[in-house]
């Protein structure tokens, strides 16, 4: 192939990989506001919905940054408690579609550099890396029901995503 066709490619891969990633981004994010509890649940966010509004001793590791953000959350509620839990609720939310969204990327930058080596980007491997990131998101996204998992494996994500972002870069 040429470089001008591997560059269009590439183009075409970029557009594709961040239409879809907002897409399931936006997908994972309606169903998560669909479910999500107006008030404290039965599992264990209850506890930490009142670990986050009272900045309470909270469960380590990772627990601190969350807490802090969660009680910055909650202070949108200018004091009335009936407003903390589902602003803090949403939040989680957002936060879990926002995982989503990275781990869809993750999984498609790497399965992107796995095509490069084995042959070379074609439009057939740009379906399928796309695919493969799509799979890996809703395999991921099926029962973990706690809001702090999520939050916690967005961050650790993140930076996943941004360690192989930065080493392309280089």
């Amino acid at each position: 192939m040429s470089n001008g066709s591997d560059n269009l490619l590439e183009k075409k891969f970029t557009t594709l990989n961040n239409l879809v990633g907002w897409l399931v981004f936006a997908i994972a994010l309606f169903v998560y506001y669909s479910t999500v509890e107006p008030t404290a649940s039965f599992w264990d966010c209850s506890e930490n919905l009142s670990i986050y509004y009272k900045l309470e001793v909270g469960h380590p590791p990772g627990e601190p940054f969350l807490q802090l953000l969660q009680h910055v959350v909650s202070l949108l509620s200018f004091g009335d408690v009936h407003k903390a839990a589902p602003l803090m609720n949403h939040a989680a939310s957002t936060f879990s579609a926002l995982a989503i969204l990275f781990l869809f990327w993750t999984t498609t930058f790497f399965a992107r550099k796995i095509v490069i080596r084995n042959g070379g980007l074609t439009d057939s491997n740009i379906y399928l890396i796309l695919a493969s990131g799509f799979v890996g998101v809703v395999f991921s996204g099926r029962g973990i029901g706690l809001g702090r998992v999520y939050m916690f494996l967005f961050f650790n994500v993140l930076v996943f995503y941004q360690n192989g972002a930065f080493r392309t870069q280089r």
